[in-house]
């Protein structure tokens, strides 16, 4: 990736496209957004709100107030439900810790499984330190303390544009890469050939074949009458016995 990339670079090339949301999204509610304060960010959010009924008349008021789009529901299960059946129809979704069935840590772990780039808050009366903790290593974008206070509210679409940013940012990481791998395959491709044409048998004694040594130059010697007899004058004139040492 080029040295020079950053979010902030990617920020100010698409943030119109950040901003606005995935326009190929069927869902009614695509969020759209100004620049004038917290509220026109945050306005057409569709937030997913799972909680008890107490705590949705005490939610859905604040969230409301800050131009969210509110779906509220009672379980995990019906929150996984949703969003399988309506992929890309929400931007955010809100869970209470302790629900019945499906605890809210359960049901984070299911949704960073299985929707990536969804950003997951957590509330709760609990905010001991060790539950804070446990749901931000789980995945949480932001933990949240109940009952839920204004500043809070207005800081969450900061959350859901950061996901969306990254997941262009891991787009465009996924392209650069896919793109230096196919030239790598093509710059292959082309040395190959000029590779086999250097190749030269004759000049690497390791392609020898050895396998089969070849044959000692020889001739067969055939002893017919006149050899003989050459060996026997041959024999005479040296002297078998009569050969002494000065």
């Amino acid at each position: 990736m080029d040295s020079n990339f950053s979010y902030s670079n990617l920020l100010l090339e698409d943030t119109d496209s950040i901003v606005e949301g995935d326009s190929s999204s069927s869902c009614i509610g695509t969020s759209t957004g100004t620049n004038s304060g917290n509220r026109d960010f945050s306005e057409g959010l569709r937030a997913l709100v799972v909680d008890s009924l107490l705590g949705h008349w005490e939610t859905t008021p604040l969230l409301k107030k800050y131009h969210y789009e509110v779906t509220n529901v009672l379980g995990g299960e019906e929150v996984l439900n949703l969003l399988r059946q309506k992929p890309g129809c929400f931007d955010l979704v809100i869970s209470e810790v302790n629900l019945p069935g499906m605890s809210g840590f359960e049901l984070l772990k299911s949704i960073t499984k299985e929707f990536l780039t969804l950003p997951v808050f957590l509330m709760s009366k609990d905010c001991k330190p060790e539950m804070v903790k446990k749901g931000i290593m789980k995945g949480a974008s932001y933990y949240l303390r109940k009952p839920l206070a204004e500043p809070d509210i207005e800081k969450l679409w900061q959350h859901v544009y950061l996901k969306r940013l990254e997941k262009k940012v891991d787009n465009k990481n996924k392209d650069q890469n896919e793109s230096l791998g196919q030239d790598s395959s093509r710059k292959q491709k082309e040395k190959t050939p000029e590779l086999s044409k250097k190749k030269d048998p004759r000049k690497n004694p390791l392609s020898i074949d050895i396998s089969c040594p070849p044959a000692p130059n020889s001739s067969n010697i055939v002893w017919d009458d006149n050899l003989h007899h050459l060996f026997v004058q041959a024999v005479e004139h040296l002297g078998i016995n009569g050969r002494q040492c000065k």
